[in-house]
């Protein structure tokens, strides 16, 4: 899935996004699925900050999660 990783070294699934082309760490998560809702919760936030004609800015994007 894309924005989704597994850590070995931590037995966790990690996700994250690029913004602005930097790497954006979601988070930390036990399973795939919350996971992938998490970068998917971030990406339609992405979408809709855009689409009211703001500009992407990795710090508006700290707090997301």
């Amino acid at each position: 899935m894309k924005g989704t990783y597994f850590r070995k070294d931590r037995n966790k699934w990690l996700a994250t996004a690029m913004v602005d082309r930097k790497r954006i760490h979601i988070g930390l998560f036990v399973n795939r699925e919350d996971a992938k809702a998490a970068y998917d919760k971030l990406q339609t936030q992405l979408k809709n900050i855009k689409h009211n004609g703001k500009e992407n800015r990795v710090n508006e994007f700290k707090g997301l999660r």
